[in-house]
């Protein structure tokens, strides 16, 4: 293996690391949800963070991307502004 293909492979995210942080993130947002709904507010745009610490470096597009998958899973509805906003709804 050359050294651009070892390099490469340096960069690549822990799965594991990934699948935590990505979890970290939902607790995190579901908090924000849960806190807006005591008051009657059924949206918000929640701004994925560039760092989290205790979690490796990432890319904060592509996380988040795949926590607005997980909403979608969930049932909310969103709306993914590139690089780093997720507009939610639910009701």
């Amino acid at each position: 293996m050359g050294i651009i293909e070892e390099l490469k492979k340096e960069r690549k995210p822990d799965s594991r690391s990934e699948t935590k942080l990505l979890a970290s993130l939902y607790e995190s947002c579901l908090k924000m949800i849960r806190f807006k709904n005591k008051y009657g507010v059924t949206s918000i745009i929640y701004e994925v963070p560039s760092l989290v610490i205790g979690f490796p470096l990432y890319d904060v597009g592509d996380v988040s991307y795949k926590l607005n998958g997980i909403l979608k899973d969930e049932g909310f509805k969103t709306t993914f502004q590139y690089p780093n906003k997720i507009v939610i709804k639910w009701l």
